[in-house]
């Protein structure tokens, strides 16, 4: 066999296994989980900035079973990230959004609100952010506001609004209070939107 058929067939075998790979494989950097909206036309220093606000999130979600302090880290980093976005495209709802996000995930929740409230501003029916703004008021204890959070987002789009509800479940389950009478409220009408959820 000729070197240029082994070389073709060497192709094919490599991309027989790429394809063989499972879907959950790593992701391939540039991967963007919570792309920008294709009619967005930012400017590169923010979207260069998102982008990397977002791999850095990746890169603490795939940390934080191992490593606290590398997880804070790189939350700190993507928080620096999606400011610098911000910071280049006051607009970019999206950034504003994934600021709150990282700002949520390391328990600042009132700077998380904040982000969140000016997403939402520039772009009301932005899921993303309703669905995290939903569960920054879990952290801060306020079923209430998730519950109309949920309500919004079971309108607008049911898979988001079922990643709230599974925030809610596990806001039940580490309640610390379970007998109070706004905790059985609230487990009641979780329990009743399980059953009603697709």
């Amino acid at each position: 066999m000729n070197p240029m058929s082994m070389l073709h067939l060497s192709l094919a075998a490599l991309l027989l296994l790429a394809l063989s790979l499972p879907a959950s494989a790593e992701k391939p950097r540039g991967y963007i989980a919570v792309p920008l909206e294709a009619e967005t036309s930012y400017n590169k220093r923010a979207r260069d900035a998102y982008a990397a606000g977002t791999w850095t999130v990746e890169e603490a979600e795939q940390s934080s079973s191992f490593d606290e302090t590398r997880t804070q880290r790189a939350y700190e980093r993507a928080r620096l990230a999606f400011e610098e976005a911000v910071s280049a495209e006051p607009t970019m709802y999206e950034a504003h959004s994934y600021l709150g996000y990282v700002n949520r995930k390391v328990g600042r929740y009132a700077d998380a609100l904040a982000a969140y409230d000016v997403a939402l501003r520039l772009k009301p029916d932005y899921v993303y952010a309703i669905e995290y703004q939903g569960e920054a008021y879990l952290g801060l204890g306020d079923f209430k506001r998730a519950r109309f959070n949920y309500l919004r987002l079971y309108a607008l789009d049911q898979t988001q609004a079922a990643k709230l509800l599974d925030a809610m479940r596990a806001w039940l389950a580490s309640a610390a209070d379970a007998s109070s009478a706004e905790f059985l409220v609230a487990r009641d009408w979780i329990e009743a939107q399980s059953l009603r959820s697709p």
